[in-house]
C-alpha cells in the first residue's frame, strides 16, 4: 500500500500534483497505522522505522535544461549482440540485457575456446561509447577487484556473482531507461536516489535529528542493540548512537 507514489512518480513526475495529492493521502494512512499500533502496543514499547529502497531522477521533458536522455534498452541490447557476431562470428552469444546488465552465453564462449574475462572487456569497452553510458564494468572486475566507495563502489554492493551479469553498466546523471509512459525513474548510484528519509518513531528511540550520513547498513544492528540482541550474522553496519536510548 505503501508503493503507489512510486507508480504515481513515474508517469508524472517527482514535482506533479498527482504525486503531491498521493503523499497527502499516504500521510493519513500512517497517521492511522501509527494512531493503530498505539493503542495496540504502547508508544512507549513501540517501534517503527521508516525508510525506502531509493529515491527518483528528476522527470525527463524535451523542454528541459538539465542534463538528461533516454537510454534505449533494445536497441542497446541489438548493437551488442551485432557487435559480438562480428568479433566472433555467428551465434547466439548474448543471453540478455536486464537490469543494465550484459548476460553472455558462457556455455557458447566456453565451447567455443574463447577467455569469458577478454570477452567482457571487449563488451565493456564498446558499451562505453554509447550515449547515455558513464561507465561499463566487468563481472570479474567487481568480484576480483575491491572499489572503496564512489558509483563504482555502489555497483559493486549491488554485484551478485550467481544473479549479476557478466557486464554491468551505469547511465550519466539524470538519463533513465525508456519506457513508455514513464518520466522519472530509479536504480541508479546518484545522490538523488541514494538519498532516501530514514526516520525511527517509538518510545524506545531518542528524540533527535542526525546530521551525518547514515547507511542503510546501519538499521538492522541499530534495532538488534535496541532490543538487546546479537546482530544479523551477515550485518556490516554500526548501531547509531543517536538513535539508542540507554
Amino acid at each position: 500500500m505503501f508503493d503507489a507514489s512510486r507508480h504515481i512518480g513515474e508517469k508524472y513526475g517527482t514535482g506533479s500534483i498527482e504525486l503531491e495529492d498521493s503523499y497527502y493521502r499516504l500521510d493519513e494512512d500512517i497517521a492511522s497505522l501509527l494512531a493503530f499500533l498505539d493503542t495496540q502496543v504502547g508508544r512507549d514499547r513501540l517501534l517503527v522505522v521508516l525508510t525506502s529502497d531509493h529515491g527518483a531522477s528528476d522527470p525527463i521533458r524535451a523542454d528541459s535544461r538539465m542534463p538528461a536522455g533516454l537510454f534505449d534498452n533494445g536497441q542497446f541490447a541489438a548493437i551488442i549482440s551485432g557487435f559480438l557476431g562480428a568479433q566472433l562470428g555467428p551465434g547466439d552469444w548474448l543471453l540478455k540485457f536486464e537490469n543494465r546488465q550484459v548476460y553472455l552465453n558462457r556455455g557458447l564462449l566456453y565451447q567455443k575456446g574463447h577467455k569469458l574475462e577478454e570477452i567482457q572487456n571487449q563488451v565493456a569497452n564498446f558499451a562505453i561509447q554509447f550515449s547515455g553510458v558513464s561507465q561499463a564494468v566487468t563481472a570479474t572486475a567487481l568480484q576480483n577487484g575491491h572499489f572503496t566507495g564512489g558509483v563504482l563502489g555502489r555497483m559493486q554492493n549491488s554485484y551478485f556473482p550467481r544473479n549479476s551479469g557478466d557486464v554491468m553498466i551505469n547511465l550519466m546523471p539524470g538519463w533513465i531507461e525508456y519506457t513508455e509512459g514513464k518520466l522519472s525513474d530509479s536504480g541508479s548510484p546518484y545522490n538523488y536516489d541514494t538519498h532516501v528519509p530514514l526516520i525511527w518513531y517509538g518510545g524506545v528511540v531518542g528524540n533527535t535529528d542526525v546530521e551525518h550520513d547514515v547507511n542503510m547498513a546501519d538499521v538492522a544492528p541499530t534495532i538488534a542493540d535496541i532490543l538487546g540482541i546479537a546482530p544479523p550474522p551477515a550485518a556490516t553496519g554500526t548501531p547509531i548512537p543517536e538513535i539508542l536510548v540507554k
